[in-house]
């Protein structure tokens, strides 16, 4: 009896001890979660599971949570302590906050000391660890990586797991023997990570799995608290296969997949997808337990990326790795479609093209609205209440739909739908207020004119009586012809129906067009209005008299003198823009002054009696008269007056005559030159030229005969009148000869220079040459044995 007492109570004590030591092994999550250790204080010295106690030999030998730490003596943290240093381990989540560490006093009695997890990140050793079951249910697999930044070396990182997996909860013993673990040594790379592989049979996976860690880092051994796990509640499916997307008759995107085939249960699935278009980006991800998904509102040209990962159904698992990405591309039926509504604001045309995209064979396009009370919605989507649009094709390969009547404010929702015996799809939807696509009508009575005595380029213009909204007004003008060159301008003011621009040429005809638009920017241009013209017509009195010059022909018998007065017709920018008439006004001192009437001629004959006579030569348009004016005196007494010294012609070439001239000195102002030039015995035409008077020599340019002779004669004009010129009648030949030849002294000296130079170069180069060639085989008394202490100058003095 006392027997059987004994072995009651010695199974009542075993089932205690290791029920106890199943409740205190950490239960492994499908999850990460995370193994820390750090030294421990003076409060415990132990990590022992509560209620085991520390005299338990075998317990204290396979299951304390405390580690014997042989210093390396590399290591800097830890350089302070002792030769045997006590480490608390503990397991904690990312959502964890505290630590619990189990251990016992020295008394024997059970205490939890709670230690913030933030101190095992700052001072202590951490580990993430994540433990699951492969899809084929015949490995466990343990990863553990080293997290934060450790305070000891982790090159030589090695790390153990033991474990044992019993036949039956039952048949376990009290406390499983050192010798019933079993060890498998874990692989480690380089990235201070592990991963430690366990096999477990299929018929054990329901059975508890106990296990822990053995870690060496840096010299310093760590041991793990005991873990537990069921082996089925773990198992980390393998990525879906045959992962495919494609367009469903509905327009929706299906993505489907098929189940792993090895797995013994059923999966839930995890799809995320991106969607990229142009005008959309979107993230989203959604937890399914068909192989399939259905996604709705796919828009025409979008981009999707897809992943898929699956985890058990019911009960506890981990989720499995993702499958490869896998991208699709919606077909792009981006159709644009363009409204305009006309000037009367009476219908709106809409224009499409198929030409941005590739239709299937027996395929048909249908234009489908939905118009809605006021405006549009901020994101434009497709009705399920629309109506169809005859679009009819046009030759330019558009389609043209006419919506009419319209109501100016609602929103037209458009877009394109495509039907196919495979299917059907709609295009991006755009939505399309009439009010906001308006094209006027061009402004009307456009008018263009140069303003008189201000010369501006003047445009006006009538606004268009629709619409009603403020207007901008653009113009374009340029000078007429054929090919008009155009410059713009704008006029944002929207009650101005004028405006002036400054154009260089007040004397040409301009064409000038305006069109206009909304000014907030909606809408369209107009069209440009029909061209207006500028005429050209006076704008100022001309800015001056023209240039004249006399030709004087002598009558000594009656001693008389017939002035013959030439000029030039004034161009526009100096008659602006026409003259009418010339006037030749006359001054003397015993007529006083008259004027008379010349009309467009340029020449004008008047005889001349008395000892002074000045004239004076307006032009006039239809403004009024020049107000500068160039003055000309005829006076007995100055044509006498000599100050021209010396007269001389260089032809330069067949179009190019020089004339240098000296002076002497003179009590009188002079005010310019007048040189006259032609052919010499002959009736020719006088040709003249104005020159200013501080010049000393002039370049004629005209056609110049060389087997002609010329008379060139140069009058110096006096504000007393016109003095006595100097004539010649032939070219300066002794000078032209100087003046050839001192030009081929420039070029004949640099080129006896440049001769010497290379002469003297081939000199140097050829005596080189020769010295080498003559007195190679002579010996250098400097190199010879036999002429050693030899003085070679005395006997060059000897000699």
């Amino acid at each position: 009896m006392t027997c059987q007492n004994f072995c009651v109570a010695l199974l009542h004590w075993e089932f205690i001890y290791l029920t106890t030591a199943f409740n205190l092994a950490y239960p492994i999550t499908p999850w990460r979660f995370k193994l820390s250790c750090m030294p421990t204080n003076t409060t415990y010295d132990f990590l022992l599971p509560t209620g085991i106690s520390k005299n338990t030999s075998n317990l204290s030998e396979h299951y304390e949570a405390v580690v014997e730490a042989k210093l390396n003596s590399s290591t800097t943290y830890f350089s302070n302590l002792s030769s045997k240093t006590t480490f608390h381990c503990c397991f904690w989540s990312k959502e964890d906050k505290n630590c619990s560490v189990h251990a016992d006093n020295i008394e024997g009695k059970a205490f939890v000391s709670t230690v913030n997890s933030l101190v095992f990140q700052q001072i202590g050793a951490n580990w993430n660890i994540q433990c699951w079951m492969k899809e084929d249910l015949k490995l466990f697999i343990c990863y553990m990586e080293t997290l934060f930044k450790t305070p000891f070396n982790t090159y030589d990182l090695k790390v153990h797991l033991l474990y044992i997996l019993p036949e039956a909860l039952e048949e376990s013993p009290l406390v499983p023997q050192k010798g019933r673990f079993q060890i498998v040594q874990c692989n480690c790379s380089a990235h201070d990570s592990c991963e430690c592989h366990v096999p477990v049979p299929a018929a054990k996976l329901n059975h508890t799995l106990l296990l822990y860690l053995k870690i060496t880092s840096g010299g310093i051994n760590f041991q793990s608290p005991l873990m537990s796990v069921q082996p089925i509640n773990v198992v980390k499916p393998d990525p879906p296969l045959g992962l495919h997307m494609e367009i469903t008759d509905a327009g929706n995107l299906k993505i489907s997949w098929s189940s792993p085939t090895l797995v013994p249960f059923q999966l839930q699935y995890q799809v995320k997808y991106s969607e990229n278009s142009s005008t959309n980006m979107r993230k989203a991800d959604e937890i399914v337990s068909a192989t399939s998904l259905l996604i709705d509102s796919v828009l025409p040209g979008s981009s999707y990326e897809v992943q898929v990962r699956g985890k058990r159904l019911d009960g506890p698992g981990t989720w499995g790795d993702w499958s490869t990405p896998l991208t699709f591309t919606t077909q792009d039926v981006n159709i644009n479609i363009s409204c305009e509504t006309d000037g009367y604001l009476t219908k709106m045309t809409c224009r499409w093209s198929t030409n941005a995209i590739q239709s299937l064979m027996g395929s048909t396009l249908q234009l489908r609205y939905h118009r809605s009370s006021l405006y549009c919605s901020d994101v434009p989507s497709i009705h399920p209440i629309s109506e169809p649009k005859d679009c009819h094709l046009q030759r330019d390969g558009f389609y043209e739909c006419i919506f009419q009547p319209i109501f100016l404010l609602s929103g037209y929702t458009m877009w394109i739908k495509i039907n196919h015996s495979l299917g059907s799809l709609d295009s991006p939807p755009t939505c399309v207020v009439p009010d906001s696509v308006v094209k006027p009508l061009p402004p009307s009575s456009v008018k263009a004119e140069i303003t008189v005595k201000i010369g501006l380029l003047k445009i006006s213009w009538e606004k268009p009586v629709f619409p009603e909204n403020n207007l901008k007004f653009q113009i374009r003008y340029g000078l007429n012809g054929k090919e008009v060159q155009w410059k713009m301008y704008e006029v944002y003011d929207a009650k101005s129906k004028s405006a002036s621009v400054l154009v260089p040429d007040l004397c040409a005809v301009y064409a000038v067009q305006v069109r206009c638009r909304r000014l907030d920017g909606l809408g369209y241009w107009s069209n440009w209005s029909s061209p207006a013209y500028t005429v050209v017509m006076d704008i100022k009195v001309p800015t001056r008299g023209p240039e004249f010059w006399r030709i004087i022909k002598e009558d000594t018998t009656k001693k008389e003198r017939n002035v013959t007065l030439l000029w030039k017709p004034l161009m526009k920018n100096d008659s602006l823009c026409s003259v009418r008439k010339y006037v030749v006004k006359h001054h003397t001192s015993r007529n006083g002054t008259w004027s008379e009437d010349v009309g467009n001629h340029t020449k004008f004959t008047f005889l001349w009696t008395e000892q002074a006579h000045s004239v004076t030569v307006l032009a006039v348009n239809s403004i009024g008269a020049s107000f500068m004016n160039f003055n000309l005196t005829f006076s007995w007494p100055m044509s006498k007056v000599n100050t021209v010294q010396s007269l001389s012609a260089y032809p330069l070439n067949n179009s190019c005559v020089l004339l240098s001239w000296t002076l002497s000195p003179s009590d009188y102002y002079l005010m310019y030159f007048v040189t006259e030039w032609k052919i010499l015995n002959e009736d020719s035409e006088i040709k003249w030229l104005r020159i200013p008077p501080s010049v000393k020599k002039y370049y004629i340019h005209d056609h110049f005969i060389p087997i002609e002779k010329y008379q060139f004669s140069l009058y110096p004009v006096f504000m007393e009148g016109v003095g006595k010129p100097k004539i010649i009648n032939s070219f300066t030949q002794d000078d032209i000869e100087k003046h050839q030849n001192d030009a081929g002294l420039y070029v004949i000296v640099p080129i006896i220079i440049s001769s010497s130079i290379l002469l003297l170069g081939t000199l140097l180069i050829s005596h080189q040459r020769m010295k080498k060639l003559f007195w190679e085989d002579v010996p250098n008394p400097k190199n010879c044995s036999w002429a050693q202490g030899l003085n070679f100058q005395k006997r060059t003095d000897i000699l």
